[in-house]
């Protein structure tokens, strides 16, 4: 992360059966995750 300059990273994989549903989600817990650890994320 050095190398890229960022504090934090997240990464998510899709598939032939993630749908619509869970890319929701996945928005959802990252917003939550930038707003409990602020500028850190």
């Amino acid at each position: 992360m050095k190398w890229l300059d960022v504090t934090a990273t997240a990464r998510a994989s899709f598939y032939l059966y993630n749908d619509e549903n869970d890319v929701d989600r996945l928005v959802e817990g990252l917003q939550k995750a930038k707003e409990y650890f602020g500028d850190v994320f």
